[in-house]
């Protein structure tokens, strides 16, 4: 497994983000990942799934990406669509989206700590970025 502890708050969780084309978000969240599905049917006799959709990226982050001045790229907190009362993102998440980002060449080398991810949002593409949906 990578070393993501440079995504390590104080407060025991992680936080990574990272930079992707705005495209990104319209993308399909990966199957497999936790709460991915929406519109979920179940078969009435045998309690089974019969059909599902699965959530855009967009819907699947729990928080809104900051999309940059010009709307061609945004960062997105890499988290998953929380369960209650659960806490936060754990190394496994990580390598889960790990996996997922190297399939868009997207490797771990360039996410962002918070502070980096700060430090992003104070000059250049970022100036007076948006918060919210594309």
């Amino acid at each position: 497994m990578a070393d993501y502890s440079k995504f390590l708050h104080s407060n025991g969780c992680y936080y990574a983000w990272v930079e992707v084309p705005i495209t990104m978000l319209q993308l399909t969240a990966p199957a497999d990942a936790t709460n991915a599905k929406k519109n979920v049917v179940y078969d009435d006799e045998t309690g089974e799934e019969t059909s599902y959709e699965l959530k855009t990226m967009t819907e699947y982050l729990t928080l809104d990406p900051i999309i940059s001045e010009d709307g061609t790229k945004c960062i997105c907190l890499l988290n998953e669509a929380q369960e209650p009362r659960r806490k936060g993102v754990d190394e496994g998440d990580l390598a889960f989206w790990d996996s997922y980002l190297a399939e868009y060449n997207i490797g771990s080398d360039v996410w962002m700590s918070s502070g980096e991810k700060n430090e992003l949002l104070t000059g250049g593409d970022y100036d007076n970025f948006a918060v919210g949906e594309v």
